[in-house]
């Protein structure tokens, strides 16, 4: 088959909906989260295989119960603007105040009596965790981690086209990754068809 590059307004226009909720915008900023999301999930259904609840699942895996808890806050302030609800990163804020902001956001929501089959698709982000998670909301989360990590700035510090800085990104996604230099490549193969 024959690629035909995108320009970064075609891209918006045709890619998934949450680019500009999360701020990912900027030809660097979709490069760079293009990118992370191939070398975490690539063309695979973006689930690890395993049975802890909150294990990675999305675009741009994310792990542990805190963070679904801190992504389905995210949700209900999207979703549900008269919440008294904040949504607090997991990367400035601990996993107690996380927990307790969810908690709180849940029971806020049934006393304004919102609806519980509406409240239910984003509560259920954390009582099914990543099964749900991968089927529903694959693009949204991967936006949720981007934007709880502020990884927007820190693309917005790097050059213009310097896939050496693919490294700083792939340090917030995934510490523990050994495939630095395979990320370097999917940003090259990005920016061809991303400009």
């Amino acid at each position: 088959s024959v690629f035909v590059p995108l320009s970064k307004a075609e891209w918006l226009l045709k890619s998934f909906a949450p680019q500009h909720k999360y701020s990912i915008t900027t030809t660097e900023r979709i490069r760079h989260f293009l990118t992370q999301c191939f070398a975490e999930s690539g063309t695979r259904l973006p689930l690890e295989a395993g049975t802890n609840k909150y294990r990675g699942s999305g675009a741009i895996q994310i792990t542990n119960e805190y963070n679904y808890k801190a992504f389905a806050t995210l949700m209900l302030t999207t979703n549900f603007p008269d919440l008294p609800i904040v949504f607090l990163s997991p990367a400035h804020n601990n996993k107690t105040s996380i927990s307790n902001m969810y908690e709180y956001a849940v029971t806020e929501a049934e006393s304004l009596s919102i609806d519980e089959e509406k409240l239910k698709k984003f509560t259920d982000i954390v009582t099914l965790g990543a099964e749900y998670v991968s089927i529903n909301f694959v693009w949204e989360s991967a936006g949720y981690f981007w934007l709880a990590n502020d990884l927007e700035s820190m693309v917005d510090s790097f050059p213009v086209n310097s896939s050496a800085h693919v490294d700083y990104v792939t340090a917030v996604v995934n510490s523990n990754s050994n495939n630095y230099e395979r990320r370097r490549n999917i940003y090259m193969i990005v920016a061809q068809y991303i400009i």
